[in-house]
C-alpha cells in the first residue's frame, strides 16, 4: 500500500532525521549515487523532462558522459562544476543539476552553463572545421543544449491559471512581442519539485515516477505500486536502499545529510521571512509559507538564534561568508557579525 502525501508531509515536518529505508536523492551524495555514471538513469530522466513534458517528438538513444568541470579560456574561469554532464549520440549536450536552496546568481549560472556548451561546439581558427585535408566553412551549425535544473524552491511565480500547476518551466530565447521562439539551441528546464503534489495512486508516466521519487524517496517505506518497470524496480531495490551502502558510502551519505539539514533550516527560515522567494518570486507565496511554518518554529527571537546556529554550522563545513550570504539572503556584514559573536 502506497503512502499518501499527507502522511509523508507529517514525517517531514516532524524533523525526524533517522536513517530511512531509502536514501535522499536530493542530497549531493544521493543525487550522484543515482545519476553519476548511470547511463540508464540519465537517459530516463532526460527523455522524460525534455520530450515527455512538452509532448515533443524525439528520443535520446544513447549518451556519453562528459567532464563535470567546464574549463574556461583563463584560469579564473575554471570553476564551473556541474552535477552530471553528458553528450548525446547526435551531438546535443545535457547538464542535470540539483539545487535544494537558492544560491546566489543561480539564474546567471544556468545561462553561463549554456554559453559553455555552445562554445564547445565552435571550431577553432576562423570557425572552420577539418574534413580530411580539406577545410570547410562552418556556418554555425549548432546542436541544442539542455540544462535540467531540479530545484526544491520556486524560481518563478505567476498569477496565470495556466502556470498554476506547472512543474517544469522551459526557458528559451523568445521574442517578447510575438512570443515566437527565436532559437531552440538554448533550453533551460526548471523542474520545481515544490509544485509537484500528485498522490502515489495518481502516478502514470515516467516523469511522474521521477518527480515523486526525487521529492519523497527518503520518507517512503516501500516503492509505490504505481511506480512500475524494471528500471525503477532496480532503482529502489539496488541503488536507493540505505542497507546496500558500503561503510564508506554510509559515512559520505551521513555527511551529505548533515549539510542538507543545514540547508533545509536556511530554506525554511528564508521562506518564513519571505526572503528566499523575495518580491521577484511572489510575496504571497512567501507570506503563506511563512505563516504555516512560523507557528511551529517559535517566536522571532528563537528563530534568529536558530539561524545563527546554522550559519556557524555551515561555516564550520568550509563555506565562505559570501556563499552563506547568497544562500540566506542575509548581508555579508550580518554573516560576519554572527561569526564574530559565535561565543
Amino acid at each position: 500500500m502506497s503512502e499518501n502525501i499527507e502522511d509523508i508531509d507529517k514525517k517531514e515536518e516532524s524533523g525526524d532525521s533517522s536513517l530511512g529505508i531509502f536514501i535522499n536523492p536530493r542530497t549531493d551524495f544521493g543525487f550522484k549515487k543515482v545519476f553519476l555514471d548511470n547511463k540508464e538513469a540519465m537517459l530516463s530522466i532526460s527523455n522524460a523532462v525534455i520530450y515527455e513534458e512538452s509532448q515533443a517528438e524525439g528520443h535520446i538513444e544513447s549518451i556519453t558522459f562528459q567532464p563535470v568541470e567546464f574549463l574556461g579560456d583563463v584560469e579564473a574561469d575554471r570553476h564551473a562544476i556541474v552535477d552530471v554532464h553528458a553528450r548525446t549520440s547526435t551531438g546535443e549536450y545535457i547538464v542535470v543539476e540539483m539545487q535544494y536552496a537558492h544560491p546566489m546568481n543561480f539564474e546567471n549560472r544556468l545561462a553561463a552553463y549554456s554559453s559553455y556548451m555552445i562554445r564547445k561546439q565552435i571550431p577553432p581558427r576562423g570557425r572552420k572545421q577539418k574534413d580530411g585535408d580539406k577545410a570547410t566553412p562552418w556556418h554555425y551549425q549548432l546542436k541544442a543544449n539542455y540544462i535540467i535544473a531540479i530545484t526544491n524552491f520556486p524560481m518563478f511565480t505567476s498569477s496565470s491559471e495556466a502556470y498554476k500547476d506547472t512543474v517544469i518551466d522551459r526557458v528559451q530565447l523568445v521574442s517578447t512581442v510575438t512570443k515566437n521562439v527565436f532559437s531552440d539551441i538554448i533550453n533551460i528546464l526548471i523542474v520545481d519539485l515544490t509544485r509537484f503534489n500528485k498522490q502515489a495512486e495518481e502516478l502514470k508516466t515516467t516523469l511522474d515516477y521521477w518527480l515523486y521519487t526525487l521529492k519523497y524517496a527518503e520518507l517512503l517505506t516501500e516503492r509505490p505500486d504505481t511506480i512500475k518497470g524494471e528500471f525503477f524496480e532496480n532503482l529502489y531495490e539496488d541503488i536507493l536502499r540505505t542497507n546496500k551502502l558500503t561503510p564508506e558510502e554510509m559515512k559520505a551519505y551521513n555527511e551529505s545529510m548533515e549539510k542538507y539539514g543545514d540547508l533545509s533550516l536556511f530554506t525554511d527560515y528564508s521562506r518564513m521571512e519571505g526572503i528566499a522567494i523575495g518580491e521577484k518570486r511572489g510575496k504571497e507565496e512567501g507570506i503563506a509559507i511563512g505563516e504555516k511554518r512560523g507557528e511551529k518554529r517559535g517566536e522571532k527571537k528563537g528563530e534568529k538564534k536558530g539561524i545563527a546556529k546554522v550559519v556557524l554550522s555551515i561555516a564550520e563545513n568550509g563555506f565562505s561568508a559570501e556563499y552563506i550570504a547568497g544562500l540566506t539572503k542575509l548581508s555579508t556584514e550580518q554573516i560576519y557579525a554572527i561569526l564574530q559573536n559565535k561565543k
